[in-house]
């Protein structure tokens, strides 16, 4: 069956499916690996660059599957890896072109979301299969709240050494728990029969969680390590 489910699945989303597959094991080696050592820093640069492939080709099959709700999603998962990126590789505390492009991207990305919520509040949805008026406001609620912190770190005081990779840290174990929320919420037919149980799906997803969680407590702890 997962054969043939592959083999129905056009081009572009067979590319969309392998770079959520190379998303994944690099964000599990950029996590599992040294921090600041080499294998971290390159597992971090091909995380970054296939996340961006990603979310484009998420951005196409939203617009050619009018699916406009996914495009959101990979707007958000793009500016948690491209702000998170950018928090350990600049360390004097300016700000960047493009992480000014991106809180204007995210604020734009809140005004949408909270527009769309609402006309679907007040107009109703006729279509229950599709997102509903409260998964927009969540997407509208976590990038407002991104905003604000983007606001916050170009204050001129900016973000100290443990801010930076406290920013780092969760917003890149952000991007990845989309990711594999995505990947094995909405393409478990794909896999296995045996993996298919709600147990092993979730797993995942909660484990990126879990050693965001523990990482973060490190870092907050003074436990962590000294630079990203």
């Amino acid at each position: 069956h997962t054969e043939s489910h592959l083999m129905e699945i056009p081009q572009i989303a067979l590319i969309h499916l392998a770079a959520g597959c190379t998303t994944i094991l690099a964000g599990t080696v950029a996590l599992a690996s040294a921090k600041g050592r080499r294998l971290h820093r390159w597992a971090g640069i091909v995380f970054v660059a296939v996340m961006l492939c990603l979310t484009l080709s998420g951005l196409y099959l939203s617009y050619s599957r009018e699916i406009i709700f996914t495009a959101f999603l990979a707007i958000l998962a793009s500016h948690l890896v491209i702000t998170g990126w950018f928090a350990a590789r600049h360390k004097d505390g300016t700000t960047r072109r493009v992480e000014i492009s991106a809180l204007l991207l995210i604020m734009l990305n809140t005004a949408v979301c909270l527009a769309a919520g609402l006309h679907l509040s007040i107009a109703g949805n006729d279509a229950p299969e599709l997102p509903s008026a409260a998964e927009y406001f969540i997407v509208a609620g976590f990038s407002g709240f991104l905003s604000i912190l983007d606001f916050r770190a170009m204050r001129p005081a900016g973000l100290d050494a443990r801010g930076r990779i406290a920013r780092h840290l969760w917003r890149m174990c952000f991007a990845l728990f989309i990711a594999v929320g995505i990947f094995f919420g909405g393409n478990s037919n794909i896999l296995p029969e045996f993996a298919q149980h709600p147990i092993i799906l979730a797993a995942p997803v909660v484990a990126v969680l879990a050693v965001m969680v523990f990482f973060l407590l490190r870092v907050w702890l003074g436990r962590g390590p000294p630079a990203a």
